[in-house]
């Protein structure tokens, strides 16, 4: 387990260095803008997923 995190955070630190190196700072804050644009993005998406999933159930257990 500890070396997957250890793992993870390498390729974060890479990923920033490859960013940096290509456009300065502006890659770096270009890249953590994509970082929170696809956060927000997923935690919608799985939000809305999970409330369709509860109104569904709780449809088919009044039916059933």
């Amino acid at each position: 387990m500890k070396k997957s995190y250890i793992a993870f955070f390498v390729f974060l630190v890479y990923i920033l260095y490859i960013s940096w190196s290509k456009e300065g700072w502006k890659g770096i804050s270009l890249l953590l803008l994509k970082g929170v644009v696809i956060s927000v993005t997923t935690y919608i998406i799985v939000f809305i997923a999970v409330w369709l999933i509860r109104k569904m159930v709780s449809l088919f257990k009044r039916r059933f």
